[in-house]
């Protein structure tokens, strides 16, 4: 049969005796065009059977003596053509794989790129300063806790004198009342002071100053301060300690209470009760002074109120 390409209008001949019932994908040899060609009728396939078979048995004309008039050309051969079936899957693997390559288009060389890193300077700093928090924190906290259990050294009064650390070590107020004793001049005397040695569980010996604070001013007064100062055989300053009077301590918390614990004790104007320790005028009221860690060859000691400040109502002694 004849099969016509309708893209490049080429005429081809193909053997329709392979084509299945339901036809079959061709391709031209000429533009490459896919189309599709029916398989013929049987009815017609018997009758160009017959009549081949017919042309077949016919004798051969004979050829004319002259011709009657000039022929042509002759018809160029047909060019051998044969069925060749479309393969669709080689066109979807062709768009499968171009699709791919669209879709990873300008991603494979950001993959793997690593991220820009902070510099070694960065790390070096952030290390030191890491650390240098961590020894602060560690040793703002070995400080508290050895004052808490009793310990006394060279170092905790160094701590103690610092500013911001004496609310941690049992010393809030003493910096404070001694600025507002600037304002009015002291007008409190010591009486019947004397002094003792005790023994403490976990301080060892301790020195006592203890005695009376009488009111030389017109008004109550509360939150008085009394220092207390030891001396060495060569005049120096060797220890000295700051209480508020009132608060006193009986011989067994001397005793079995940790030094910590003593200094908070005399270091708060208020009693027990919440309520400030007020002394009225001319009046008197106890006072007590602990030192610790003591030093040898103690030749001196003395106590003066060093602050006081107006009660905040009248009122009688404790």
């Amino acid at each position: 049969m004849i099969v016509h390409c309708q893209t490049c209008d080429t005429d081809f001949k193909l053997d329709d005796s392979g084509l299945p019932p339901e036809g079959a994908w061709v391709r031209c040899s000429v533009c490459g065009e896919v189309f599709h060609v029916a398989a013929p009728d049987q009815a017609e396939v018997a009758v160009a059977a017959r009549e081949a078979a017919e042309a077949e048995t016919r004798p051969a004309p004979k050829p004319a003596s002259a011709p009657s008039r000039e022929m042509g050309p002759p018809p160029p051969p047909a060019l051998p053509f044969g069925p060749t079936p479309l393969d669709l899957q080689d066109y979807q693997d062709v768009d499968q794989q171009r699709a791919q390559e669209l879709a990873d288009f300008g991603l494979d060389g950001h993959q793997n790129e690593p991220l820009p890193g902070r510099g070694t300077l960065f790390k070096a700093l952030f290390w030191i300063i890491g650390l240098a928090l961590l020894v602060a924190i560690t040793g703002l906290g070995g400080v508290v806790v050895l004052d808490r259990m009793g310990v006394d050294g060279a170092l905790l009064r160094r701590a103690k004198s610092l500013p911001g650390l004496a609310p941690l070590l049992g010393q809030p107020q003493a910096v404070s009342t001694r600025s507002e004793a600037k304002e009015e001049p002291v007008r409190m005397t010591l009486s019947q002071v004397q002094r003792f040695f005790r023994e403490n569980d976990t301080a060892g010996r301790i020195f006592l100053i203890q005695g009376l604070v009488e009111n030389q001013h017109n008004k109550p007064r509360a939150a008085v301060l009394v220092q207390g100062r030891l001396y060495d055989s060569q005049g120096k300053l060797a220890r000295q300690a700051t209480a508020y009077a009132g608060a006193v301590l009986t011989p067994g918390e001397l005793r079995h209470l940790s030094l910590s614990a003593i200094e908070r004790r005399l270091a708060s104007p208020l009693g027990p009760d919440g309520q400030k320790y007020v002394v009225g005028p001319g009046q008197s009221m106890p006072f007590m002074i602990v030192l610790a860690n003591l030093p040898e060859h103690l030749v001196e000691f003395t106590a003066e109120v060093v602050a006081s400040a107006p009660a905040p109502s009248p009122g009688g002694g404790r």
